[in-house]
């Protein structure tokens, strides 16, 4: 839309062009006085002033209108805009939710994480889980019995995971990977990797029978953890896949700890046992092995056997929040006191003593 603009000059040239003929026909008329020159000459620059302001201000009257027309049309493109910019937003964050972990997602939302963001070198505690024999009961086991039993065994692992709020990283065949220290910070990282491989572990012997049922023997899984420095990021193609992941020796050496371990063992490497040696935990010493990834690398491994009584953590039923209904609450410590929390709202529900007198009360 283009604005109007008022000018005198074609007013002028076209009143000049009317009254010129009749000025100078009035030079040739002999009773025609000064005076009644000057009179004429008034009323017709009267009219041209009175004519210019009365345009003037229909034209100002006019470019108000369109500016604010204009203005208008401005406001509906950028609001239509801003519109389409959050259906979008919300649009790729269901789409993200259903490939990164809940973790990640809190951060997006919180404009705090962005997935052209760079990586970075943190310190954190690595657990890789795997199950025993899975290759052999793939070629022998029913195809519906090994999908329900490895939908249990995923589902169960990664509600474990997430509830120690670790992040999930990766899925290396029906092995699961997560982490712990990022993108959340927590000073007690390691104990939290250490109490989810115990919890797991734990869940997965409280139904031994139903996995017994489909996967017709015993199932078992190990696990192994490790910790150090890594570069963490989201790697990928933008245009294609990308994935908020973890690089470096821990994986790595999580890996190995894994496959080092006997069914239902969890291996540690001497970084975990050193920084878990002083907490309620009991450990064993596996022995010193050295690690096919790692050129002329001797790693110290000890067995995570369990926590002692006085850390026993409570069996824990699936918890909603009672605010949004959200049931993926992780769990939180503060002045030595376990809480859960609810990752939607980020309410903190109770302790977990209350939890348990809850159920068994």
């Amino acid at each position: 839309m283009v604005l109007q603009t008022f000018s005198i000059r074609p007013l002028l040239v076209s009143l000049i062009l009317v009254y010129s003929p009749y000025f100078v026909s009035c030079a040739f008329i002999k009773d025609y006085s000064s005076s009644r020159f000057l009179l004429d000459a008034f009323f017709v620059f009267g009219t041209i002033f009175v004519f210019y302001f009365v345009l003037r201000e229909r034209f100002r009257e006019q470019d108000r209108v369109v500016s604010e027309l204009i203005e208008l049309e401005l406001q509906i493109e950028n609001r239509d805009s801003e519109i389409s910019e959050r259906s979008r937003e919300e649009a790729n964050l269901k789409t993200l939710s259903c490939q990164f972990s809940p973790q990640i997602i809190r951060q997006i939302k919180d404009n705090r994480l962005s997935l052209d963001s760079g990586t970075h070198v943190r310190e954190i505690c690595y657990i890789f889980v795997d199950i025993v024999g899975s290759t052999q009961r793939t070629n022998t086991l029913p195809p519906r019995d090994l999908q329900e039993v490895t939908n249990m065994f995923m589902e169960d692992t990664i509600k474990t995971l997430l509830y120690y709020d670790l992040t999930i990283d990766k899925f290396k065949g029906d092995a699961v990977s997560a982490f712990a220290n990022d993108p959340v910070e927590y000073k007690n990282y390691i104990e939290r990797t250490c109490l989810a491989a115990i919890t797991l572990r734990n869940k997965i012997s409280l139904k031994k029978a139903d996995y017994k049922k489909l996967w017709r023997q015993d199932f078992c899984i190990t696990i192994g953890i490790a910790s150090g420095p890594c570069e963490i990021g989201f790697f990928g193609h933008q245009d294609f896949f990308k994935t908020y992941s973890a690089k470096g020796e821990a994986p790595l050496l999580a890996e190995e700890m894994s496959n080092l371990a006997q069914p239902d063992q969890i291996i540690i490497d001497s970084d975990v046992f050193d920084a878990c040696k002083d907490m309620n935990f009991l450990f064993s010493f596996n022995g010193k092995t050295s690690i096919p990834s790692f050129k002329d690398y001797v790693a110290y491994t000890y067995e995570l056997i369990d926590f002692d009584e006085e850390n026993q953590l409570p069996e824990l039923e699936e918890a909603k929040c009672p605010s949004c209904n959200e049931s993926s609450l992780y769990l939180v410590f503060e002045h030595g006191i376990g809480l859960l929390q609810c990752r939607s709202c980020l309410q903190v529900i109770m302790d977990l003593e209350q939890i348990d007198q809850r159920k068994t009360g």
